[in-house]
């Protein structure tokens, strides 16, 4: 039933700071601009984005997989990683260390320092703030040393290749997706101190993680 990512859709109180932040720092092209349809809008059960309007944007790569910002007035008290629901956009990079340094003067914040992650010290992941307090999580996968098959950058930042849900309980989420007639890995213990200082926990807390 689902295949792939084609879309990550985010809202931000400005459009202009989103297109600038993505083009100038991670090589994304607007490709569409216009305001979100009524019919859309109710699909996704969010009625009120009716008429708002969006830009579509797109890696230097090619990939037919996007970025949609709608503008949307900034949520008080927001904070990245501390609600449930999808909470990050992780995108492949060839050279994390080159992106460490061309986001240090740029719009982005960086959180997380380029390091290989627990479960597979081959793969390296930084993480940064955009400019409406998104997440995003920048990642280098070595040709071939993907452990789920899921490729590696084809330009400097190429498309995104996973979002990150977080959800109270993992045998729900679980099998949730299971029921949609997805392979769901068997939860695994890791460690995510971007995670664990949002949480206040302490960088070795041990958080449940599963794929789809």
């Amino acid at each position: 039933m689902l295949t792939a990512i084609l879309a990550v859709t985010m809202t931000v109180p400005d459009l202009a700071a989103v297109e600038r932040a993505y083009g100038d720092y991670l090589g994304y092209r607007v490709v569409e601009r216009g305001e979100v349809a009524a019919e859309l809008a109710e699909l996704w059960g969010a009625p009120a984005l009716a008429g708002r309007e969006f830009l579509l944007m797109q890696p230097a790569s090619g990939a037919p997989v996007y970025l949609r910002a709608i503008r949307q007035d900034a949520h008080p008290g927001f904070a990245a990683m501390r609600t449930h629901g999808w909470n990050s956009n992780e995108i492949l990079v060839e050279d994390n260390y080159a992106i460490h340094e061309r986001l240090k003067d740029s719009p982005f914040r960086i959180i997380g320092e380029p390091k290989g992650l627990s479960m597979n010290p081959e793969v390296i992941a930084m993480q940064a703030l955009g400019p409406a307090e998104e997440l995003v999580y920048l990642t280098r996968i070595p040709p071939g040393k993907s452990l789920f098959n899921l490729g590696s950058a084809q330009s400097f930042v190429d498309r995104t290749f996973i979002v990150v849900l977080g959800g109270p309980d993992m045998e729900a989420m679980r099998g949730f997706y299971a029921g949609l007639g997805m392979p769901v890995t068997e939860p695994m213990d890791a460690t995510i101190s971007v995670l664990s200082k949002a949480w206040g926990l302490p960088p070795e807390h041990q958080f449940k993680l599963g794929i789809v």
